[in-house]
């Protein structure tokens, strides 16, 4: 109560007088990572990016731990917009803008099976991409003005793309300003509402994060007015940009604007529209949330929900966004890593370094994959098989944070999983799930055990296939829950 008063009184009164009301009366949560690690290129996971650059055509790829640019054959003909990587790694999709229109292309890494998917005026340029663990098998995504977005059905078996039946996935209509960050996974969708397609601005009034659950388990065509979590603020502010969905469909990464914060908040990076701004400075990463969960305001969700919020370095902590700002988020195959381009404009008289860099959520190491020079845009990362990561992901359950749990993953694929409480809590319950449920591995009655190994290996000798899983601590009614990737 007293919270909720103090934040309503800061709206009444001067900033000066509610600057120091956050931080004075409540220290940052845990999520908040405002140490921020420069990390070594060559410490990175095993794999690939691609991006494109500003004012210069093709799109481009490079290993992970050691920069080394290949320009992709047959992409340098016209100016090229997000890039977007399938889930197995072996097709890019990417937009061009070309002097007759927009134009959707599917190709190889090497440039060979180079497909026109769509070309002309109507494919608006940056809204495309992959529909992560549809219910059609594989799919691409792309906006269209006037109409939404749609998906269409695709075959990646062959040697070329073998295009199928379309449907209509959003029903919005794009407007004036078109944003690229629109992810779809299952049956979630999420951007910001600037796009005009994940929220009509003359109802809604802000660009905020927009989720959006597609109906009859992601088959269905979902409206975004209907269809959207309802979120209660005060909505005619700026709250947020430069969404990404995770490839599983459980986070949201974006820039969190100011419209929800207390007056002085200085846990998160955001702007407070004086010279001591903190906007594009580090994203946040939230849980999504689908259309019927309970409402609550983006203050309350962000700070009860929010899986990691990461400062940038101090360096990169001046001036505006487009001064200094980071943008252009992407999940990867990991939940534990984003990849984000540093931007800045070259006229600015602060640091004048570019590239793109890899986030580790963990930590907050934050590691540039691209010489500084390098004006990326749109990166986008496949790390490679043969690694096990393991994700501390969005909460499943209610009260999940009541059980602390640390999970390792050892070459053999083997699960270690230890409690802060130096041994497991007493009847705890430890199983498996993959990302639709089903129950794959179960440990009943586990009695103070100081660590847990569950062997990826079941009764009849198969291991759990590459991928990504909820593991799972219960006791009673309470549990904590972690996501784990596992690549063979």
């Amino acid at each position: 109560m007293r919270t909720r008063l103090m934040r309503n009184l800061c709206g009444l009164l001067s900033f000066s007088l509610c600057a120091g009301y956050h931080t004075a009366n409540a220290a940052c949560p845990a999520f908040i990572k405002k140490t921020a690690i420069e990390g070594a290129q060559s410490a990175l996971p095993s794999g690939w990016f691609a991006y494109s650059k500003n004012d210069v055509n093709g799109i481009f790829w490079s290993p992970l731990k050691s920069f080394s640019e290949t320009l992709i054959p047959g992409t340098s003909d016209a100016p090229s917009w997000r890039v977007e990587i399938s889930s197995d790694g072996k097709w890019l999709l990417a937009g061009f803008d070309k002097t007759s229109g927009g134009e959707l292309r599917m190709f190889k890494r090497d440039g060979s099976a180079m497909t026109v998917v769509i070309t002309g005026a109507p494919v608006d340029r940056p809204v495309s991409g992959f529909v992560r663990n549809g219910p059609k098998g594989t799919e691409i995504f792309y906006g269209i003005k006037g109409t939404g977005i749609r998906g269409m059905a695709v075959n990646l078996t062959g040697a070329a793309p073998a295009f199928g039946a379309t449907r209509l996935i959003i029903d919005c209509l794009f407007g004036s300003e078109q944003w690229p960050g629109i992810g779809i996974s299952g049956s979630h969708a999420a951007a910001n509402n600037g796009d005009d397609c994940m929220g009509d601005w003359t109802i809604i009034k802000s660009r905020l994060l927009q989720m959006v659950t597609i109906p009859n388990s992601g088959n269905g065509t979902a409206n975004v007015i209907n269809n959207r979590w309802p979120y209660t603020v005060p909505e005619a502010a700026d709250y947020g940009c430069n969404m990404a969905l995770s490839w599983d469909g459980t986070l949201v990464c974006h820039n969190p604007g100011m419209g929800w914060a207390d007056a002085g908040d200085t846990c998160f990076p955001i702007w407070d529209g004086g010279a001591g701004s903190f906007d594009h400075k580090g994203p946040v990463v939230v849980p999504f949330m689908e259309s019927n969960q309970p409402v609550m305001s983006f203050h309350d969700y962000y700070y009860q929900k929010t899986v990691s919020v990461n400062w940038t370095l101090n360096r990169f902590r001046i001036g505006s966004c487009d001064e200094s700002g980071f943008e252009h988020w992407y999940f990867g195959n990991t939940n534990a890593y984003l990849m984000s381009r540093r931007a800045n404009i070259p006229s600015a008289s602060n640091l004048q370094e570019w590239g793109a860099w890899m986030v580790e959520l963990k930590t907050n190491t934050w590691t540039r994959v691209t010489p500084a020079n390098v004006q990326a845009k749109w990166p986008a990362f496949q790390l490679d098989s043969g690694q096990a990561i393991v994700e501390e992901g969005a909460p499943r359950a209610q009260g999940s944070h009541a059980v602390d749990v640390r999970v390792s993953v050892r070459g053999d694929q083997r699960i270690e999983i230890s409690f802060a409480g130096a041994t497991a809590p007493q009847n705890a319950v430890i199983s498996i799930h993959d990302l639709h449920g089903a129950l794959l591995r179960r440990i009943d009655a586990v009695d103070r055990r100081p660590v847990i190994v569950i062997d990826a290996c079941d009764a009849c000798g198969n291991r759990l296939a590459q991928g990504r899983y909820f593991l799972s601590v219960k006791v009673g009614a309470i549990a904590a829950v972690k996501t784990v990737a596992i690549f063979k």
